[in-house]
């Protein structure tokens, strides 16, 4: 396909760009909400490949057929057979709940987070940023809480909820290097278990997957909190 914003999100999904390459896409990912809907499709499609290969066979098949151009009746015959095989595949393959809507819950789930009690005047921010968050306003919520850091930045509650509402705002990158810090420097089990649940969460939604699977295989076996919930993304991404 000569596409190249769809050869760069193949490259991106596929864990291909790394260093500058990687951060500008992501940047421009943050700053585009058409392109950030193309990888995630893309993400959601390739996981359903890997649980299903002969779906991608569809997609080859379609691509060939779109290039025949001398024999129309052999192109619609074909494009016929190709979508009634997905549709047998896609029957073929339910469970009762589909893995792909697990996996969508976990990521979009949003909890409340709680008020936060602290001295000095970044005290007014933290309200503000809080009140936005559990009114769904997560990016103004991020740019808050980053605000009340630049004076704080050792409050590693609020660096939690400044890397959750970034997540939620799908600017995976900043959520990411908040996460990384916590779980370098959190001293509290708590705070770091929900730390690496985050960062598991949000690698996942950036193309990381490999290191979200460990980070996850990681909360599993530790038996804490987020066990269970790992757990069940594990078994849903398998």
């Amino acid at each position: 396909m000569d596409d190249p914003i769809y050869n760069r999100i193949q490259d991106y999904v596929s864990g291909k760009l790394s260093g500058d390459d990687l951060r500008r896409f992501e940047q421009q990912i943050d700053g585009d909400p058409e392109l950030a809907e193309r990888v995630a499709f893309e993400k959601n499609f390739q996981e359903v490949v890997r649980m299903e290969p002969g779906i991608e066979a569809i997609r080859q098949g379609i691509q060939a057929a779109k290039g025949q151009q001398t024999d129309h009746r052999k192109w619609l015959w074909g494009l016929l057979a190709l979508v009634a095989l997905g549709g047998l595949l896609y029957f073929l393959r339910t469970p009762s709940v589909q893995p792909q809507e697990k996996i969508r819950a976990m990521l979009e789930q949003q909890s409340t987070i709680g008020s936060l009690s602290r001295d000095g005047a970044g005290q007014g921010l933290l309200d503000s940023a809080i009140q936005q968050y559990n009114g769904g306003q997560f990016a103004m919520a991020a740019q808050q809480l980053e605000r009340y850091l630049q004076s704080t930045p050792n409050d590693y509650t609020a660096r939690l909820y400044a890397a959750q509402a970034h997540r939620q705002a799908k600017q995976f990158s900043a959520a990411e290097s908040h996460l990384r810090q916590l779980v370098a420097a959190a001293d509290d089990h708590l705070l770091g278990e929900q730390a690496r649940w985050e960062l598991a969460l949000s690698l996942w939604q950036s193309g990381q997957q490999e290191e979200s699977r460990e980070l996850l295989q990681l909360l599993t076996k530790g038996g804490g909190d987020r066990a269970e919930e790992a757990g069940s993304f594990l078994e849903a991404i398998q």
